[in-house]
């Protein structure tokens, strides 16, 4: 009598399958986790059947593990080199995708808005001093008017553009960041195929990480939509706080989604035996937008330009990091 394992979950016997070198339960429909772990499943003898007794009907053949072929009618199998160039395509995007914006834009429009208000303070008051009329025409007016018109063209230019750049960047960030993930997870189920699933569950989380990416980020936001909006006197209010909102929360979550994806990449490789050496960057902070909110109403607007500030930073630390762990990424994928 020969063994028969059992299946840890739920006791069926196991079916070992020759072609993939792994034993697999019907039952559950899941492939144990190593061909090369057998003694961790006890054999188990069971009785022979009567000949007299048909023998039982066996299991429809199982599906191919992850990483592994036939692939359906249509479809192409997964290549290193196909890998390589979409990680390649994605890279070579970076620089027109992920542009680091300067905070000096925040100052431009803080001192273009404080002007304007102390501006205004100053004719209100000497205005309300003056014996003459002259302030109400004449040069004294026209220079009045032209200098604050200036100042609030200056600061709602300036913010409509910022608003713009800020989404028209999140949107080429995420879309160059999705044609890097298909290409990694590409090129390692190319390389677990050859590896006889030695890394086919980080595959596995980094193919769900990425469809969860692709899930949550696909939609543009419509730079142009929000920066027409923000150019707009009162409207420029609300635009602005739901701008600020939405890249906030992006930015963290996106942030958290690349680490455990760039986590699982760095598993992936460490079991080829080519680690990714890289610096740990921490995950960005998860910024209290409710509170921010509440305070930038608060204070008339005054905390949304930091608000403004940490959107900017935010995601230029996620780009740095990013493009660190890319470049040491290169140096290993193809050896």
């Amino acid at each position: 009598m020969e063994p028969e394992y059992k299946c840890y979950r739920c006791g069926e016997n196991l079916t070992f399958i020759t072609q993939y070198q792994r034993w697999y339960c019907s039952r559950c429909q899941l492939y144990m986790p190593s061909a090369h772990d057998q003694q961790h499943y006890a054999p188990q003898y069971t009785p022979q059947y009567i000949p007299m007794y048909a023998q039982p009907t066996p299991p429809p053949p199982p599906p191919p593990p992850m990483g592994h072929g036939p692939w359906p009618l249509g479809f192409k199998a997964p290549s290193e080199e196909d890998g390589l160039k979409k990680l390649n395509e994605g890279l070579r995007h970076r620089k027109e995708a992920d542009r680091p914006l300067s905070a000096i834009w925040v100052w431009v429009m803080l001192l273009a808005t404080v002007g304007s208000w102390v501006l205004l303070f100053f004719y209100v008051v000497v205005y309300s001093i003056s014996l003459t009329s002259s302030w109400n025409s004449g040069p004294f007016f026209v220079v009045f008017a032209l200098g604050l018109f200036f100042l609030f063209a200056t600061k709602y230019v300036v913010q409509a553009v910022v608003v713009y750049r800020l989404v028209d960047r999140r949107d080429r960030h995420v879309k160059r960041d999705r044609l890097f993930r298909l290409g990694l997870v590409e090129y390692l189920t190319a390389r677990n195929m050859k590896s006889e699933g030695a890394i086919g569950m980080e595959v596995a989380s980094m193919t769900a990480v990425d469809a969860l990416g692709s899930a949550d980020e696909g939609a543009e936001r419509g730079a142009v939509t929000w920066a027409v909006l923000c150019a707009i006197p009162v409207v420029d209010v609300f635009a602005l706080l739901i701008v600020l909102n939405t890249l906030t929360k992006d930015a963290h979550a996106h942030d958290a989604r690349q680490h455990t994806f760039l986590h699982q990449t760095r598993l992936a490789f460490a079991r080829l035996g080519t680690p990714v050496v890289t610096s740990d960057a921490k995950e960005l902070w998860e910024r209290p937008t409710s509170l921010y909110l509440i305070i930038s109403v608060i204070s008339l607007l005054v905390f949304s330009y930091y608000w403004l500030y940490v959107v900017i930073t935010d995601w230029n630390t996620h780009f740095h990091c990013q493009w660190q762990f890319e470049d040491a990424l290169l140096q290993r994928a193809g050896k």
